[in-house]
């Protein structure tokens, strides 16, 4: 069998079993450990949420409708994941920042698969020159064609916030399906067509979504999870965004465009929609 084949049945495997990353059900800890991961998910679940949680392409929860879109852009993000199986060391040093950061549960399942997408498209990993890595599976020679010119073109795809500006369904697209958004930059005017391949039922004009988006034959789609926000949350979320700018400009010492942000600092963009989904419950 091919390397590339096993991985991606164990990845398949992991996603009918929903394994996580520590995952007490499997790993040798006291029971107790355990028990207080859990209610510690309990208390979290209390807060009221006030974001919907669009489940996307991952190797760990698959639940939308599955076209052919959607089927090739799973079979693509399962590549990298296989790929990073048994970096143990790296995980565990990146998960443990993700969660810092984040201030979420880590054994919330939405949570964990927006971690494995940072981890493996957004963390500039310390000992390895400041490659992601899909940056170092492609360094590597690992991934082969034609998966890999396909992600090739995924490096520098980082989260960012977008408003809904229109909503069209019905392409006539079978292959791609039937939806299409106009997006713009929350805290910018760039904007651009997308066709989406997640629930988009309950998408509004004047909405906010936090997303990855990604280039896929000719299109620009969205890969991994995306949190959805009523419109009544936009100029929360931009003030917030507004604050850690200046913040991060402050620690640099110069001006940063977004761009900059959403490459180098994307756990902090999951900080603030982790709040959000909240109510910035934890502020003032």
């Amino acid at each position: 069998a091919h390397p590339t084949s096993v991985g991606r049945n164990a990845a398949l495997i992991a996603s009918t079993l929903e394994v996580q990353q520590f995952d007490d059900r499997y790993c040798v800890e006291h029971p107790v450990d355990g028990l207080l991961k859990r209610l510690g998910h309990m208390t979290e679940l209390e807060a009221p949420q006030q974001a919907e949680e669009l489940l996307g392409a991952s190797s760990q929860m698959v639940v939308w409708e599955q076209t052919e879109l959607a089927e090739s852009l799973v079979a693509l993000r399962n590549v990298l994941f296989s790929y990073a199986q048994g970096m143990e060391a790296l995980t565990r040093r990146a998960h443990e920042h993700f969660f810092a950061q984040v201030g979420c549960c880590s054994e919330d399942p939405f949570w964990q698969a927006c971690f494995t997408d940072w981890f493996h498209f957004d963390w500039a990993i310390p000992v390895r020159g400041g490659l992601t890595i899909l940056e170092l599976a492609l360094a590597e020679g690992e991934i082969e064609d034609p998966e890999r010119d396909q992600l090739a073109a995924w490096q520098g795809c980082h989260p960012a916030y977008y408003v809904v500006e229109a909503v069209q369904q019905g392409t006539n697209e079978p292959r791609h399906g039937g939806v299409r958004l106009t997006l713009r930059l929350l805290c910018g005017e760039s904007r651009i067509s997308v066709v989406w391949p997640l629930p988009a039922e309950s998408l509004k004009k004047g909405d906010v979504i936090l997303t990855r988006l990604v280039p896929f034959e000719g299109v620009v789609t969205s890969i991994g999870h995306a949190l959805h926000f009523n419109a009544a949350l936009a100029s929360a979320i931009r003030l917030r965004l507004q604050d850690e700018r200046d913040l991060l400009e402050h620690w640099n010492g110069r001006k940063m465009k977004w761009r900059d942000i959403s490459s180098g600092y994307a756990e902090r963009l999951y900080a603030i929609a982790y709040r959000a989904a909240r109510g910035f419950f934890d502020e003032v």
